[in-house]
């Protein structure tokens, strides 16, 4: 079976909110998640009111990148048995578009980074680590009745692999502040449990702070055209 998005409506409100978003010129380290020609890993969700939260298990990380950095700016960097794992708070409500769901919880990549100059991050470091600083929402694009296309979207603050940091050219000790998206597949319905039978494209999005909290938008609504140019590029390829 063969799943797309069909919600032209959606995919226009996003690109006009991409058109509105101011640049983002704060320095930044992303995660970038290829499903080409597959990502493994998995996403679900257990059911359970205001007890079971959204989990992301295994979730394959490709590459990462350096946004207005200090050094090294622009450099896409392979990233060896990359990993995410994340644990949002618990399940707070939802409907037949979607699941809402509590701050708190966890964030991690672990891995290893193949730098071209100084030391190697060796296979199995904490790239990331953090935990979810707002919400996490799963929104339902499209739905059939066997399965549906989803998208999670969460802001988190996290630290980085100092070898990572310095690499990029900032502070030891910076803080990131961020967003999570990823796409996936999954098999349910809104607001119920489900398990993903696809995990799709997805980024990890930090700007180092300080970050203005009228940003927290804009890093969201940029991360969303970024997935969306990203699905684009893949079509007409």
């Amino acid at each position: 079976m063969k799943y797309r998005i069909k919600s032209l409506a959606s995919a226009a409100s996003l690109l006009g909110l991409c058109l509105l978003a101011p640049a983002s010129r704060a320095a930044s380290i992303n995660f970038v998640i290829d499903p080409d020609p597959t990502t493994s890993g998995s996403i679900s969700f257990a059911g359970i009111p205001f007890v079971s939260p959204l989990v992301g298990s295994g979730i394959e990380v490709d590459a990462l990148f350096g946004f207005s950095t200090p050094a090294n700016d622009g450099t896409i960097l392979n990233c060896m048995g990359c990993l995410l794992d994340f644990e949002t708070g618990p399940f707070l409500a939802g409907d037949s578009n979607g699941w809402l769901f509590a701050a708190g919880g966890s964030i991690s990549i672990t891995g290893g980074v193949d730098l071209p100059s100084g030391p190697d991050i060796p296979a199995g470091s904490t790239l990331l680590s953090g935990t979810f600083s707002n919400f996490v929402v799963s929104l339902e694009l499209l739905s059939d009745p066997d399965a549906f296309i989803g998208l999670t979207a969460g802001e988190l603050l996290d630290s980085k692999s100092p070898l990572l940091v310095d690499f990029f050219g900032l502070p030891a000790g910076s803080a990131f502040h961020g967003a999570l998206l990823i796409d996936f597949v999954g098999l349910g319905s809104a607001p119920g449990p489900f398990v993903s039978l696809v995990v799709g494209e997805g980024l990890v999005l930090n700007e180092a702070i300080p970050v203005p909290e009228s940003n927290s938008l804009t890093l969201l609504v940029i991360g969303l055209c970024t997935l969306l140019a990203f699905r684009f590029m893949r079509r007409v390829a």
